[in-house]
């Protein structure tokens, strides 16, 4: 009997033996695996924030001087992570920089710089305008006339001139371009805008008419309404997925408004304010001396003098062809050119014995294109000085030439839709990669060795991102 109970409780410890090992073997797969699930959490935890650090340690000439981003080789380390991770003894970091900025990355970032930044540009050069076609009314004997009638009467019928006559075919004008570049309807919005506008000044002329001041066009335009829509219109476009043509434009305005030329200082009444970027910031502030960054992109050429003289001498036959296009519509100018060509006809004819006669009409056009050229090389003196001409000069026009005035970074913006994309991509990494330094890696790389897995992450910058 004494020795069946010893039988029994030897039984009972064996059992408890096995099935106790079991339910400890268990619970320590189920301790293991929640341990390497806080673990594996805490160990991707730590590569973020290695990646995010390694982000923050950006260039920050490319950022504060083009707005563009890539990280310092002096990031390349695994301090981070080492000091976050709770078991650093266990796992082995490895750290890399790669995919240095490239032309695609830049065109990406480029485009989405100037895409936030361009419409705040554009209101301002159209406010200039106003402000110029203001003046030029404010001084002209129309608006003096004005001043002696009825003033709500004078203020419509000023508003309906101006605006139904000067701003409709602009704003036509304006819509025509939008819908031509319009290929799939994300510019809608824009031209909707326009189309009601023009709806209001139309409904405003007639009211006015009618003596009703609240049917004036800058009635109908300072409404709180308009400028919701305004600004509706504008978060429109940041938020569009835009044609190739105008990311091809917002690439030129990035490049003409962040890229140095051979303009030293601008000339502007008394004062000489250095040449500025977009943010405001002195070219003399980012370099120690005058570069000639956007003559290069135009040329491609590194001398300075040489890159120089080539865009000069480009600029020099569009002002030229502008100033013969204005003496061939300016009576008084054709007169004058027709009075010396008749003069050098005659010098000539007496000179050569009256063998050679081309007729005074010749020796106008002849008068013309010498007059234009010369014209045309003082005006590209004038802006290469920082000086600021009309586009465009005519006795018609009379003082509202000047509501346009171009500098030379305008005739850059225009040169740069002939130069192809992938060439002023180039010739772009070339000056940031100058200024900035060789190396501009925008991806961080990041792998673990941890309890025989390898886990890797990388982050990237998300301007250089496509939507």
């Amino acid at each position: 009997m004494k020795n069946n109970v010893k039988a029994k409780k030897g039984s009972v410890s064996v059992f408890l033996c096995i099935v106790l090992s079991a339910v400890i073997l268990v619970e320590s797969i189920y301790f293991y695996g929640s341990w390497m699930r806080n673990a594996e959490a805490d160990l991707q935890r730590c590569m973020q924030l290695q990646l995010s650090y390694a982000l923050s340690e950006y260039n920050e000439d490319l950022f504060r001087n083009y707005g563009l981003y890539a990280m310092e080789k002096e990031a390349s380390s695994t301090d981070v992570f080492s000091d976050c991770f709770s078991f650093p003894g266990m796992a082995r970091a490895s750290f890399h920089l790669e995919d240095e900025l490239n032309g695609d990355a830049l065109f990406t970032g480029a485009v989405a710089y100037s895409k936030m930044r361009f419409p705040a540009v554009a209101v301002s050069s159209a406010i200039d305008i106003i402000k110029k076609a203001t003046g030029v009314l404010k001084e002209s004997d129309f608006s003096e006339n004005l001043d002696e009638m009825n003033l709500q009467a004078g203020s419509f019928i000023q508003g309906f001139f101006s605006g139904q006559e000067k701003i409709a075919p602009v704003l036509e004008t304006a819509k025509g371009v939008m819908e031509f570049l319009d290929f799939d309807g994300s510019l809608r919005q824009i031209t909707g805008f326009i189309d009601e506008w023009l709806q209001n000044t139309k409904r405003g002329a007639s009211l006015g008419l009618q003596g009703s001041e609240e049917g004036t066009p800058f009635a109908d335009f300072t409404n709180p309404a308009s400028f919701s829509k305004i600004g509706g219109t504008l978060d429109q476009f940041i938020g569009a997925e835009l044609p190739s043509f105008a990311e091809d434009l917002l690439f030129n305005e990035y490049l003409v408004g962040l890229f140095d030329s051979q303009i030293r200082n601008y000339e502007s009444d008394k004062t000489t304010p250095f040449e500025k970027n977009y943010l405001s910031v002195p070219f003399s502030d980012i370099h120690e001396e005058n570069r000639s960054d956007l003559e290069f992109l135009f040329s491609g050429i590194e001398n300075e003098f040489i890159s120089c003289y080539i865009a000069n001498y480009t600029i020099s036959l569009i002002r030229s062809c502008i100033r013969v296009a204005e003496i061939l519509l300016d009576k008084e100018d054709m007169e004058t050119a027709k009075t010396i060509g008749g003069i050098l006809d005659v010098l000539i004819i007496a000179a050569s014995g009256g063998t050679v006669a081309l007729g005074a009409e010749v020796y106008q056009y002849l008068v013309v294109a010498v007059w234009g050229i010369g014209k045309g090389l003082y005006d590209t003196f004038q802006l290469v000085r920082g000086e600021v001409l009309p586009f465009f000069e005519n006795d018609q026009l009379g003082e509202f030439s000047d509501m346009i005035l171009l500098g030379l970074r305008d005739y850059y913006r225009f040169l740069f839709l002939f130069i192809p994309r992938d060439i002023k991509l180039e010739r772009c990494l070339f000056i940031l990669r100058r200024d900035c330094g060789e190396y501009l890696p925008t991806v961080a790389y990041v792998d673990v060795d941890f309890m025989s897995d390898t886990y890797s992450q990388k982050k990237g910058y998300s301007i250089y991102e496509s939507e």
